[in-house]
């Protein structure tokens, strides 16, 4: 989508007027000031998140999804919004989601909360929405309060990790290393000394680096986000400095890579590619560790592995016993650099009309093979 997702047209403007009317406290619409003022207020919201702003919704648009935005205004400026995200799967069903929000100036105001989620939910109905997933974001206690009042369940297809690692970029790079793993700084030392080549590459890499997830997919065994979407997500972010590729090479070959998005004061890598060869050189680690130089160099203050397990996270919280099995899986590669781990909070369902209901109770049947399940996930991750 362009510059236009957060102007009006004439729909647009009849669900505004359905919106305003009853709602006193606070003028709510789906319009924006426009785009840029919109993602200011995401980077400086508590929990705001790339994923709520006009430029991720851009990257959305091919893969058949629309956005609608609703916007809380007070005094002239932004209170508060979200933006839902919504898509038809055959000629009847539309399912829609929002991620890491509604987001609200003050995350404590129960009022805010209430008129937005109802601000919300009524869109939906307008576009004949059949199944809504809310995601609040990091601090939405109050949105995750008033969901389950309204009868969310709490056991639907994330939209957004429910858990992370963070690294501290405040910390100096020795007390960096000194949190990671003793296995860990070790393949730190050899990744500097290995004769391994990472940098920072554009667009014309992103065919080698869709390979190299197309790799790592097939190894540990899950669908690969496609070469299409990336594309498009480097179009929309790369000239605003929200997307960036770092890929490792050994002798002039590529063996690893990394999808980071950099947002608000974090960087974040989200995807990973590795032919599986060259694992003594630790491509992968020296990826990691050029992100967490690159991004304390720059003023960063996180660095966001990615996403784990909640409950692996509730557990390293709580400095209880891990999994044996933990050890040796892709969260196990996170957690030996030494993040501290970030409980945030899941994804919430509901079936705004009977057909609905029934997609909401197979997906609460955790049924992730179902075709409606499958079709859902690779629509939102990009496949």
């Amino acid at each position: 989508m362009h510059s236009d997702i957060f102007s009006s047209s004439s729909s647009d403007n009849a669900v505004e007027g359905d919106l305003l009317h009853g709602c006193q406290d606070v003028d709510l619409s789906i319009m924006a000031a426009d785009p840029e003022m919109w993602d200011r207020f995401v980077a400086n919201a508590v929990g705001g998140d790339i994923v709520q702003t006009a430029a991720w919704a851009r990257t959305k648009e091919g893969g058949g999804w629309q956005c609608y935005p609703v916007i809380a205004w007070g005094d002239g400026k932004i209170l508060g919004g979200a933006q839902m995200l919504v898509r038809r799967l055959g000629p009847f069903a539309t399912i829609a989601y929002i991620a890491r929000g509604p987001l609200l100036v003050d995350p404590t105001s129960c009022t805010l909360a209430v008129q937005l989620l109802d601000a919300l939910e009524h869109v939906a109905n307008l576009q004949h929405v059949w199944h809504l997933i809310i995601q609040p974001p990091e601090g939405g206690d109050v949105i995750a309060q008033e969901l389950k009042a309204r009868g969310y369940t709490a056991d639907a297809i994330c939209v957004a990790p429910p858990a992370t690692l963070r690294v501290d970029l405040t910390m100096d790079l020795d007390q960096i290393l000194a949190r990671m793993s003793s296995s860990r700084r070790r393949n730190v030392r050899q990744a500097e000394t290995r004769g391994l080549n990472v940098r920072f590459v554009g667009h014309e890499a992103i065919a080698t680096f869709h390979a190299l997830h197309k790799a790592t997919a097939l190894r540990q065994g899950f669908r690969p986000v496609s070469r299409s979407y990336l594309k498009r997500q480097w179009e929309v972010l790369a000239s605003r400095g929200l997307v960036f590729i770092l890929m490792a090479y050994h002798k002039g070959l590529p063996l690893a890579a990394m999808w980071l998005t950099a947002f608000g004061d974090t960087i974040t890598y989200r995807l990973a590619g590795w032919t599986g060869e060259g694992s003594s050189l630790q491509p992968g680690v020296a990826c990691h560790w050029a992100a967490i130089k690159w991004g304390k160099e720059r003023g960063y203050r996180w660095y966001d592995l990615g996403g784990i397990d909640r409950d692996l996270a509730a557990l390293i919280a709580a400095e209880l016993p891990l999994p044996l099995a933990s050890s040796s899986s892709p969260a196990g590669f996170k957690l030996a650099f030494g993040g501290y781990p970030v409980l945030l909070p899941p994804a919430y369902q509901i079936g705004l009309r009977p057909a609905g209901r029934v997609m909401a109770s197979i997906l609460r049947s955790s049924c992730r093979r179902h075709p409606i399940v499958r079709t859902i996930i690779g629509s939102i991750r990009g496949r």
